[in-house]
């Protein structure tokens, strides 16, 4: 999907552990997709991450 998201709702905070995930759900002209964010790295309050976009929409 090469769109810009409206939206990404996730059920909490992203764990500022590397490798910790989290399950979100990206809107994006009305299609709903689910995504993994995966903290990548962490330096002080500098948290980077991951999004991973599910090959088949939910909506």
């Amino acid at each position: 999907m090469d769109a810009k998201a409206d939206s990404v709702d996730c059920d909490g905070d992203l764990d500022g552990k590397v490798g910790a995930t989290q399950r979100c759900v990206l809107t994006a002209g009305g299609t709903k997709m689910d995504v993994t964010v995966t903290t990548t790295s962490v330096e002080m309050n500098n948290v980077k991450f991951d999004v991973k976009v599910d090959d088949k929409s939910i909506s």
